[in-house]
Protein backbone atom coordinates (compact mmCIF):
# COMPACT_ATOMS: atom_id res chain seq x y z
CA UNK A 1 0.00 0.00 0.00
CA UNK A 2 0.90 3.31 -0.24
CA UNK A 3 1.89 6.32 2.25
CA UNK A 4 0.35 9.39 1.15
CA UNK A 5 2.11 12.19 3.05
CA UNK A 6 0.19 15.34 4.33
CA UNK A 7 1.15 18.97 5.71
CA UNK A 8 -0.21 19.91 8.93
CA UNK A 9 -3.13 22.39 6.63
CA UNK A 10 -4.12 19.53 5.14
CA UNK A 11 -4.46 17.31 7.95
CA UNK A 12 -6.53 19.90 10.17
CA UNK A 13 -8.37 20.41 6.66
CA UNK A 14 -9.30 16.94 6.07
CA UNK A 15 -10.35 16.66 10.21
CA UNK A 16 -12.45 19.16 9.78
CA UNK A 17 -13.85 18.28 6.75
CA UNK A 18 -15.13 14.61 8.29
CA UNK A 19 -15.94 15.89 11.82
CA UNK A 20 -18.71 18.30 9.94
CA UNK A 21 -19.39 14.89 7.70
CA UNK A 22 -19.81 13.15 10.88
CA UNK A 23 -21.93 15.74 12.26
CA UNK A 24 -24.50 15.82 9.24
CA UNK A 25 -24.93 12.48 9.98
CA UNK A 26 -25.31 11.85 13.55
CA UNK A 27 -28.26 14.34 12.95
CA UNK A 28 -29.31 12.78 9.73
CA UNK A 29 -29.58 10.02 11.93
CA UNK A 30 -31.27 11.32 14.72
CA UNK A 31 -34.31 12.88 12.32
CA UNK A 32 -34.81 9.09 10.77
CA UNK A 33 -35.45 7.95 14.82
CA UNK A 34 -37.76 10.47 15.25
CA UNK A 35 -39.56 10.20 12.22
CA UNK A 36 -39.99 6.21 13.02
CA UNK A 37 -40.95 6.93 16.35
CA UNK A 38 -43.67 9.21 15.43
CA UNK A 39 -44.75 6.76 13.02
CA UNK A 40 -44.67 4.34 15.09
CA UNK A 41 -47.20 6.18 17.54
CA UNK A 42 -49.80 7.03 14.90
CA UNK A 43 -50.18 3.20 14.31
CA UNK A 44 -50.49 3.03 17.82
CA UNK A 45 -53.75 5.48 18.33
CA UNK A 46 -55.31 6.14 14.63
CA UNK A 47 -57.74 8.45 14.50
CA UNK A 48 -61.14 7.96 14.84
CA UNK A 49 -63.30 8.27 11.29
CA UNK A 50 -66.03 11.11 11.04
CA UNK A 51 -69.22 11.44 10.12
CA UNK A 52 -72.41 8.92 9.56
CA UNK A 53 -71.06 5.29 8.65
CA UNK A 54 -73.04 4.04 5.16
CA UNK A 55 -75.86 2.03 5.50
CA UNK A 56 -75.64 -1.04 3.64
CA UNK A 57 -79.46 -1.37 2.83
CA UNK A 58 -79.52 1.84 1.06
CA UNK A 59 -76.55 1.12 -0.89
CA UNK A 60 -78.43 -1.99 -2.41
CA UNK A 61 -81.15 -0.17 -3.02
CA UNK A 62 -79.33 2.23 -5.30
CA UNK A 63 -77.55 -0.10 -7.01
CA UNK A 64 -80.96 -2.14 -7.52
CA UNK A 65 -82.19 1.10 -9.12
CA UNK A 66 -79.31 1.99 -11.70
CA UNK A 67 -79.25 -2.08 -12.38
CA UNK A 68 -83.33 -1.08 -13.59
CA UNK A 69 -82.65 2.23 -14.97
CA UNK A 70 -79.75 0.90 -17.90
CA UNK A 71 -81.64 -2.02 -18.74
CA UNK A 72 -84.73 -0.13 -19.46
CA UNK A 73 -84.18 1.26 -23.29
CA UNK A 74 -85.91 4.74 -23.48
CA UNK A 75 -84.77 5.04 -26.85
CA UNK A 76 -82.94 8.36 -25.58
CA UNK A 77 -79.47 8.63 -26.28
CA UNK A 78 -77.43 10.68 -23.27
CA UNK A 79 -75.33 13.92 -23.91
CA UNK A 80 -76.07 16.98 -26.29
CA UNK A 81 -78.59 16.74 -29.10
CA UNK A 82 -77.45 16.28 -32.36
CA UNK A 83 -78.02 19.37 -34.86
CA UNK A 84 -80.60 19.88 -38.06
CA UNK A 85 -79.24 19.85 -40.95
CA UNK A 86 -80.91 22.65 -42.83
CA UNK A 87 -81.05 22.41 -46.95
CA UNK A 88 -79.28 24.87 -48.54
CA UNK A 89 -82.29 26.46 -50.70
CA UNK A 90 -84.52 27.32 -47.45
CA UNK A 91 -81.40 29.09 -46.28
CA UNK A 92 -81.51 31.29 -49.47
CA UNK A 93 -84.81 32.38 -49.18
Amino acid sequence: MIDITFSNEEVSSLKEFYKSELEKAINRVSDIKEMISKLDGKLKSEPKKRGLKAKATTTAKKTATKAVKSTSSTGKRRGRPAKVKVEESAVAE
